[in-house]
């Protein structure tokens, strides 16, 4: 297993972690590591490319797949998340803001209004992570009631039988 590149400008977000491993003989792949708990995977860390590491040139690229080397990549257009360049929209061009994240709807005097709300990515990920916790608990208190129904159901026909 190697270290990070000692110009690695990014620390991990929070229950995320780096690992680096041999890509090629020059390039070394850097992969982001969610320690969330996933059901899909049988609970182990998901993990997706962050980028790769070219150590003769000393230069970052960006991934086009786990398996592909993509373009140079300057490090002030990366994020913790990945070494993707973020994407400029035509509309973007006019000023350096970024494409905003998410549309917001909202309802006025029966007018819908849809104006753009800025959401860093970490933000979307607690906001997921909330999600499927309320989608588990709504799971869990659906079974809860289905038992409770039918435990229910079975002391009622009992007491309708004995009588």
């Amino acid at each position: 297993m190697y270290n990070l590149p000692s110009d690695f400008p990014h620390d991990p977000p929070k229950n995320y972690t780096y690992e680096v491993e041999e890509f090629r003989r020059n390039i070394l792949r850097i992969w982001c590591c969610n320690h969330s708990q996933f059901t899909y995977n049988g609970g182990n860390p998901a993990r997706t490319v962050w980028g790769f590491y070219n150590i003769k040139q000393r230069c970052y690229r960006s991934p086009i797949s786990a398996t592909r080397v993509g373009d140079k990549v300057a490090l002030d257009r990366t994020s913790a998340y990945s070494a993707m360049p973020l994407l400029k929209l035509a509309l973007d061009s006019a000023d350096d803001t970024p494409a905003p994240a998410m549309i917001d709807s909202s309802t006025k005097d029966s007018m819908t209004t849809t104006t753009p709300r800025k959401q860093e990515f970490s933000d979307f990920c607690a906001q997921r992570d909330a999600q499927n916790t309320l989608q588990l608990n709504v799971t869990k208190w659906c079974y809860m009631l289905c038992d409770a129904l039918r435990h229910n159901y079975m002391k009622n026909r009992m007491y309708v039988t004995s009588s």
